[in-house]
């Protein structure tokens, strides 16, 4: 088991109607999106996207629980 989230991840394209699963390991938080083509460019494309938002949900948690002064100062210390 991984110990960070999104540090391990499943893959999958499901052909019916064309869609991009990842789930995270950690988490078995899934994501799901769908793909216009099945060109390597497309699916590497929507990988980097989910990423993408991923990292930024991420960050947005960050700041929100930073934004409090005292838990500001706990993470400082």
């Amino acid at each position: 088991m991984p110990s960070l989230p999104w540090f391990k991840v499943a893959v999958d394209i499901f052909e019916y109607h064309y869609y991009l699963l990842v789930a995270d390991y950690f988490s078995k938080f899934p994501v799901l999106k769908k793909l216009m083509n099945l060109t390597v460019n497309h699916v590497i494309s929507l990988l980097k996207t989910i990423q993408y938002e991923v990292t930024l949900d991420h960050l947005r948690d960050w700041l929100k629980r930073c934004s409090d002064p005292e838990n500001l100062r706990l993470h400082l210390v």
